[in-house]
């Protein structure tokens, strides 16, 4: 089971009112809502989705809501929904809902099963014995290819929902004709109550939907450092009127956008660029930092990011954007969730970038605090940070109640975090040649290479995502610093505890051999099939014309994948064919273009680096039965890529970007060499007429 793999747990119903909907009521019923549920369960002919919602949904469930403002109301029908819609949900104002906006808008969604062999959970009834049942005696997850299927539905649910609000948490009701439970939903699993039920105990179903109701924003999981935008403040949006095409589309995103995915105001803490790029100036304010170790490369990992360690007191003025759309987005619901805004900023008249994310709570650092680190250091090429931090308070809660159970090394605390950086980038993709891509990956390889030599940082997650095109300074930027590691911590490191990065760009070594330690080789091997990645999609090579076999050596060499005999997850194999080989996956139509002379070039090169590796001597690396293995010495004081270096890809990608101009170079050497020969030649041919 991967790490961020979706976790569910069953909890007594007790357990689950008591820790986020509050304390049962009494058992009181009211009749009509007794009634209203009663007459419609079980009859004949309406089992079906659309009955169940109008009958029990929409009627009965609001008879529990008293004077709330929340009313439950069956979920318009979208003719082009490209995700599953639940059969009903909680709205604030129902009236407002449309079929376009529904998402938006969804306080607590509703799932209606008619077929309980298909659900993704049981709804076996506790036994009538007037006694709550453990938790664990109890059918839980329908452990069905059916099943599977189901679950993986509510996942999509609660994604789009998390998509088009700002949540830490969601509730959710799950109705058969028999029983009920309750769910909560956040970044780290979703808590189930144990069914509840519907013909002995229809009390508790109308206690949970009256506490829902009446929880505080807070609680229902609505996140409090964001509010509705003005009208006067998207006014000011509606007359920003950048120069600059990319920031204009963005805020056109925004407003076209906003029926989906409304906008609202939110605000983060202010970074002062002055103290956090300046390592001096906070030396001069904070002169007790001596001996922290933050003058030297080699020291402890703890002392060389010291600095992370101080509670410094940075001026923490709020600053407040607008935010709409999301320009990037992860999708799965586990792990970080990232999210990527382009966002306006209402004091500078400004776009930026924002990115939101739930990051591991027991981090050694943040990816803020890292950025912070390695412009301290005076890197460039880094986005500048303007405003973010941990919101203390966001943090998941389903890990707490996982304890114990076999999986329970999988559930993490979380804690949300927010970062802005002013620097807005566009995709890697959109250079417009062949020499400009090589320029951009460039830049960023000047950026890596500072961060490790002038910070000790490796990047350790380069992708096609992570090297943005600055959009108005045009120079590209290595972004994405969260899984980033310092040089002492690697150094301690004798083997890998797990892969971590993007699985796509990976070296073919560290794909192979799932225990190899982490070494700053692998990343420079990643900035080639990066550009190898970029050529199979958009220039024109040998395979542009067979889609199909395109598509298979892609999948072979960016995606394949299998579980050894260990259990570690290894790929790798066409990637370390085409290195053995010492020649590019593809042959790209133009053999003398920019990125055709730097494939052939890498390829070689890795061959010659890959042909040095004494494999046995790296073996054990390899994997062996879990919890046996012995942690044994690195491979030599060098690295097993010894020779792919920061300076080999620099001179191949110069190399490659100035072929041409070489060759001119050339030509016209040879031509001035020649020319008194030429002016003889030309003197005696005028002479002989």
């Amino acid at each position: 089971m991967g790490r961020d793999q979706f976790l569910y747990v069953q909890v007594p119903l007790g357990v689950f009112f008591d820790n986020f909907i509050g304390s049962e009521l009494p058992a009181r019923c009211s009749r009509p809502f007794v009634k209203s549920v009663a007459t419609r369960r079980g009859a004949k002919g309406r089992a079906n989705a659309r009955s169940i919602k109008s009958g029990v949904l929409y009627d009965a469930l609001n008879t529990a809501l008293g004077d709330s403002p929340y009313r439950f109301k069956v979920v318009p029908e979208a003719h082009n929904a490209t995700a599953f819609a639940p059969a009903a949900a909680l709205f604030k104002n129902p009236e407002a809902v449309t079929a376009k906006n529904y998402w938006a808008w969804m306080v607590s969604p509703v799932e209606v099963v008619t077929d309980e062999s298909t659900a993704a959970f049981h709804f076996c009834p506790p036994e009538s014995s007037g006694k709550e049942i453990s938790s664990e005696e109890l059918p839980f997850l329908v452990e069905t290819a059916p099943g599977h299927e189901a679950r993986r539905t509510l996942e999509e649910c609660i994604s789009e929902i998390l998509l088009h609000q700002h949540r830490t948490h969601i509730f959710m009701l799950h109705i058969s004709q028999s029983a009920a439970r309750l769910s909560r939903w956040d970044r780290a699993g979703c808590i189930v109550s144990v069914p509840i039920d519907l013909t002995r105990e229809l009390y508790k179903l109308q206690n949970a939907v009256f506490q829902l109701a009446y929880l505080s924003p807070l609680d229902q999981g609505f996140d409090d450092q964001v509010k509705l935008a003005t009208s006067q403040q998207i006014k000011k949006l509606r007359k920003y009127n950048p120069r600059n095409m990319y920031l204009a589309q963005h805020r056109n995103n925004i407003l076209a956008n906003a029926e989906e995915y409304p906008i609202y105001e939110i605000s983060c803490p202010a970074i002062s660029t002055e103290l956090a790029d300046d390592l001096t100036k906070l030396r001069q304010r904070f002169p007790n930092m001596a001996g922290l170790g933050l003058d030297g490369e080699d020291s402890d990992e703890d002392s060389e990011a010291g600095l992370l360690r101080i509670n410094i007191p940075f001026p923490r003025k709020m600053k407040k954007y607008l935010i709409g759309r999301p320009v990037t987005t992860r999708r799965p619901l586990a792990g970080r969730s990232t999210v990527g805004y382009v966002v306006y900023d209402l004091a500078e008249d400004r776009m930026s970038f924002l990115k939101d994310q739930w990051r591991w709570l027991d981090e050694m650092r943040s990816e803020l605090d890292t950025i912070k680190y390695i412009r301290g250091r005076g890197v460039l090429g880094v986005a500048r940070l303007e405003a973010g931090g941990d919101i203390v308070h966001h943090r998941t809660q389903s890990q707490h109640f996982m304890h114990g159970l076999p999986f329970s090394d999988k559930a993490v605390a979380r804690i949300h975090i927010r970062l802005v950086t002013s620097n807005v980038g566009r995709p890697l993709g959109t250079s417009t040649s062949g020499s400009e891509l090589l320029r951009y990956v460039a830049c960023a390889r000047y950026a890596h290479e500072c961060a490790w030599k002038s910070a000790g940082v490796l990047h350790h997650d380069i992708s096609d995502g992570n090297i943005l095109i600055d959009v108005e300074s045009d120079d590209a930027f290595l972004n994405d610093w969260d899984v980033a590691m310092f040089r002492d911590y690697i150094k301690r490191k004798h083997e890998r505890d797990a892969f971590s990065g993007t699985w796509a760009y990976a070296s073919a070594l560290v794909l192979q051999y799932p225990k190899k330690p982490v070494e700053v080789e692998d990343d420079v091997e990643a900035f080639i099939w990066l550009i190898v990645y970029i050529a199979m999609r958009l220039y024109k090579h040998n395979l542009s014309k067979t889609p199909a076999k395109l598509a298979d050596l892609t999948n072979k060499l960016f995606y394949e994948e299998e579980i050894d005999e260990y259990g570690y997850r290894v790929g790798g194999k066409t990637k370390m064919s085409y290195i053995d080989h010492g020649k590019p996956p593809i042959q790209l139509e133009d053999r003398k273009s920019p990125v055709a002379i730097f494939l052939d070039q890498a390829f070689k090169h890795l061959q010659e680096v890959y042909a040095k590796i004494d494999y046995k001597a790296i073996a054990h690396w390899k994997g062996s039965p879990r919890g046996t293995g012995r942690h044994a010495p690195r491979y030599s004081s060098k690295g097993v890529l010894d020779g792919l270096s920061h300076e080999a890809l620099n001179k191949m990608l110069y190399t490659a970007c100035n072929y041409r101009k070489e060759q001119l170079r050339g030509e016209a050497s040879r031509l001035a060499r020649n020319l008194p020969d030429m002016v003889q030649a030309l003197a005696s041919l005028a002479m002989n007429e």
